[in-house]
């Protein structure tokens, strides 16, 4: 039976939502609400729905069984408990708050209410991204001793909103989480900024899992966008390209004394490569997929409202790091 869905907040990445719930059978989109009421009837009009301006009225009126919440991070305290009192279940694009308080304030609402709260969490449905969880779970590289994810381009639309750590550097928190399966702690941070923003648009971390260590580097200031992972074991390595949706999984090879530097140079620059093809579906649409699943089966969702409070907190202790912890 499909969900009966709305979505509030339609700018660039609710837009997706729509786009994608339109052409998904599990899904039967009802309507959309925005303040800008053009935005939000040239959406409609688009893919078949109503449009309202105002969120109350469309959850009044429409009964939805489930909402896609995509408003401005700032604001999504106040319209996830609105969504929530009115009974529907709910998915909160990431981050699921700007703070750990009003991340557990929307848990405790949604435990209340009894509803699904899933995070929009997106990059753990890349089918890159769950390949190479396969990878790590099945020894293929052998004991983990490093993660390294890199994050950066030009500056996100909503720069003037929040910073590079809670826009950007989520991901990666909880991507890194999801790869190993432990939790994560924040050992030092380093950020700044520099194109003239409110907030933070650089930074570097170094955190550990259990005793694995890892570093994430986001940015909105390099004139190319990267969004890499890797991972080095001690039988392989692994580069994770986010965009490609595509691993690079080199083995671990016995190198021989070369006898000159061509030789040195060769071994070297010709290692057992494979590249490994994600494939399969749109990863919005399988993070859609995962919530209606949870909503029918009553089951947690697989990036639940304790998942974006894990983000949520290692994004916090980041920002505390950096602006009041002073170097040595």
């Amino acid at each position: 039976m499909a969900v009966r869905v709305g979505v509030i907040g339609v700018g660039r990445m609710g837009a997706n939502h729509v786009r994608c719930l339109s052409e998904m059978p599990e899904a039967e989109l009802l309507a959309v609400a925005d303040p800008n009421l053009e935005r939000a009837e040239e959406l409609a009009d688009r893919f078949g729905c109503r449009s309202y301006s105002n969120h109350h009225a469309m959850l009044m009126e429409e009964r939805p069984d489930a909402v896609v919440l995509a408003v401005p991070t700032p604001l999504h305290t106040q319209f996830a408990c609105d969504v929530i009192e009115a009974g529907c279940h709910l998915l909160v694009e990431k981050p699921l708050a700007e703070s750990r308080a009003e991340a557990l304030a929307i848990i405790q609402a949604a435990r209340q209410k009894e509803v699904r709260l899933a995070v929009g969490h997106v990059e753990r449905f890349n089918p890159a991204v769950r390949k190479l969880r396969e990878i790590i779970a099945d020894g293929d590289l052998g004991r983990v001793l490093s993660v390294s994810a890199r994050r950066v381009g030009l500056p996100s639309p909503h720069y003037r909103e929040t910073n590079v750590i809670v826009d950007l550097a989520v991901h990666d928190l909880d991507v890194i989480r999801y790869l190993l399966g432990e939790p994560l702690r924040m050992l030092s941070s380093v950020t700044g900024r520099l194109t003239g923003g409110p907030s933070e648009d650089y930074a570097d971390m170094l955190l550990v899992s259990g005793t694995i260590p890892c570093v994430i580097q986001v940015n909105w200031v390099t004139p190319v966008k990267i969004r890499t992972l890797c991972v080095v074991g001690d039988a392989g390595y692994a580069e994770l390209n986010y965009i490609t949706q595509t691993i690079e999984l080199y083995r671990r090879q016995d190198i021989a004394s070369p006898a000159n530097y061509a030789e040195l140079i060769a071994q070297y620059s010709e290692p057992e490569r494979k590249t490994i093809v994600g494939g399969g579906e749109e990863p919005l649409k399988a993070e859609l997929r995962s919530f209606f699943e949870a909503i029918h089966t009553g089951c947690d969702p697989e990036a639940s409202g304790e998942d974006g409070l894990a983000a949520v907190e290692l994004a916090e202790a980041a920002l505390e790091y950096a602006r009041h912890v002073q170097p040595l």
